[in-house]
């Protein structure tokens, strides 16, 4: 509904969240994380703007991107090793930094990730 009505860039940030949520409880290949990642593609066909090939690109750092947060969410939390979630939320800021941009507000999100880490 985001989409069809324009905003864009909310669709996709719903959608990531969604992303982010299916790969932390089905995982990568699950059908229902998978149509999650097609719904991003289908989004950003209709943004206009990028490539098939970019987008395909975007999609799959995306995916990275989020497995790593997971990664550095069970690191933190779960077991209470800063150092080990601090090297995957760093990777991942790497990744969307590439991908988005370093003022882009998914980016903005794994900053504060990372500061609560240090905290």
């Amino acid at each position: 509904a985001l989409s069809d009505r324009g905003d864009f860039d909310e669709a996709l940030a719903e959608l990531r969240r969604a992303l982010r949520i299916r790969l932390l409880i089905f995982g990568r290949v699950h059908m229902d994380t998978k149509e999650v990642v097609n719904n991003l593609g289908v989004v950003l066909t209709a943004r206009g703007g990028m490539t098939q090939e970019e987008i395909n690109k975007y999609m799959v750092t995306v995916v990275h991107a989020l497995e790593l947060e997971n990664e550095g969410d069970r690191f933190c939390r779960l077991r209470g090793d800063y150092a080990n979630g601090m090297v995957c939320y760093r990777k991942a800021l790497s990744l969307e930094e590439q991908a988005l941009g370093d003022l882009h507000p998914t980016t903005c999100d794994l900053y504060l990730r990372t500061a609560d880490t240090f905290g």
